[in-house]
């Protein structure tokens, strides 16, 4: 259930309590004047049936007739109110010349003194009341032996004390109610951010695979929902930041490994010609060769590295439009046969997609394959290696396939190929700055593709990119 829903039902039940409640006391006021007490207005149930009983005989004496000798009729006219009126406390007798001809009244100190009246008196005497009618020579006596005798100062403080009890009573149910409801309101409040507070500690404390486990269904469910998917955030930030710093610290050693070797150089055979250790022009020139080569070396690491922190900062010119790529392909292969014959690398390249044509920069593309047949020229195991080209057309896009034949890589490390400086080899003795791979993905991210690395037929090493293929009506 929501707090909203919980606010509302708790605001409705704070009135309808109090006006049940005052229901309840204004019944229970009304029971208490109607004679739940035993009174009514200062008079008891049994003065009710008295006075009624003493209306009828009174009337009697409007049709009365008096004849000789004892009257049944008005004996039977007794009794019929007696049965209508009469109870423990309520009876009527008749008299004639004073002797009951009926059942006799109570006998009370009034009695005789109402017996001698004339007419229709009523006496009243410690609770006792006594009416008598004097029909002719009959005396009808009336008698209620639980009168109410005018005590309403009595009646009035009972009710004032019943009255106050039951507001008391009513101001306390308001009250212990009141304390339910907000208790039951505070608690599903306070649970829930307790939860948040402890979430928020655990993550400020550097816990950051802490999840909140909130199974409510009210406002703070999405609330708990979106911490959750914060923390994750965070966990993941945390996690990339750890890798960049791991990174960087690769990226830094690296770099000064793969500068230091060609500087070491340069500096040694620097030394040499300096101290005459090349006395011969034939060694001086030998040395002159290894220094400019050594050169070369720095000159192509540093492009490496100016061309990936552009790429890194997309401030890198790329030069798109559509070209044949089985065609491109193959004037790069051709173009490059030669030179990597001489290096003991053998390329071959399948039958090219007819027609397949992609959105590239032919430039980076061309640098991308250079990068990738470096790599299998630099790991080759055997005197000459082989490097197997093909195209193909693949899921609507262009796959381009250089498969080799080293050495391989464990399956477990396929996926860190193109991280900065790594390279299979941990000794990292092998010539190149392992640059190559790293900086031929950001390429083929940039021009939209894709690239990753698996296992060759023969063992050895595949790379394959992936292009978009282009179209006329829509372009990629």
């Amino acid at each position: 259930m929501t707090i909203k829903r919980r606010l509302f039902i708790s605001n409705i039940l704070m009135i309808l309590v109090p006006i049940a409640l005052l229901i309840l006391f204004v019944g229970g006021m009304g029971a208490v004047m109607m004679g739940v007490s035993g009174h009514f207005g200062g008079r008891s149930f049994d003065d009710e049936r008295f006075f009624s009983a003493k209306n009828e005989i009174e009337a009697l004496s409007e049709n009365w007739t008096q004849t000789n000798g004892q009257d049944d009729g008005l004996l039977r006219s007794v009794a019929a109110i007696l049965a209508k009126y009469g109870s423990d406390s309520v009876a009527a007798a008749v008299y004639k010349y004073g002797v009951p001809v009926s059942v006799a009244a109570p006998d009370t100190p009034v009695l005789k003194a109402a017996l001698e009246q004339t007419g229709g008196h009523m006496l009243v005497f410690d609770h006792t009341a006594v009416f008598v009618q004097k029909l002719g020579a009959y005396h009808v006596v009336l008698t209620d032996t639980n009168y109410y005798l005018n005590d309403d100062a009595a009646y009035l403080s009972q009710v004032v004390i019943v009255g106050a009890g039951m507001l008391c009573g009513m101001v306390m149910i308001i009250f212990f109610t009141n304390r339910v409801l907000t208790r039951v309101m505070v608690k599903s409040i306070i649970t829930p951010l307790d939860t948040l507070s402890y979430g928020v500690e655990q993550v400020r404390e550097g816990n950051l695979s802490f999840r909140l486990d909130y199974l409510g269904k009210d406002e703070f469910s999405p609330v708990c929902g979106a911490f959750n998917q914060m923390a994750e955030r965070l966990q993941k930030l945390e996690e990339s930041r750890k890798l960049d710093e791991e990174s960087r610290r690769e990226l830094i050693a690296g770099i000064s490994h793969d500068l230091r070797t060609p500087l070491s150089a340069i500096k040694l055979y620097l030394e040499g010609i300096e101290k005459n250790i090349a006395a011969t022009p034939e060694r001086k020139q030998q040395y002159f060769d290894t220094i400019k080569s050594k050169t070369e070396d720095l000159e192509h690491i540093i492009g490496q590295l100016f061309l990936f922190s552009k790429l890194e900062t997309n401030d890198f010119p790329v030069n798109m439009k559509p070209v044949n790529i089985g065609q491109m392909l193959a004037e790069i292969v051709g173009g490059l046969t030669e030179e990597y014959g001489r290096r003991g690398l053998t390329l071959t390249m399948k039958q090219p997609v007819p027609n397949a044509v992609a959105n590239v920069d032919t430039s980076l593309l061309q640098r991308v394959i250079v990068n990738i047949l470096e790599n299998s020229a630099k790991y080759k195991t055997a005197d000459v290696g082989v490097v197997s080209v093909s195209v193909r057309e693949k899921n609507g896009g262009i796959a381009i396939r250089l498969a080799d034949d080293g050495p391989g890589v464990p399956a477990d490390t396929l996926h860190k190929l193109f991280d900065v400086f790594y390279r299979a080899d941990p000794s990292r003795n092998t010539k190149g700055s392992g640059l190559g791979l790293a900086i031929s993905a950001k390429i083929i991210k940039r021009m939209g593709g894709g690239i990753t690395a698996e296992p060759a037929a023969h063992g050895g090493l595949a790379i394959v990119l992936r292009l978009p293929a282009f179209s006329d009506e829509g372009g990629v």
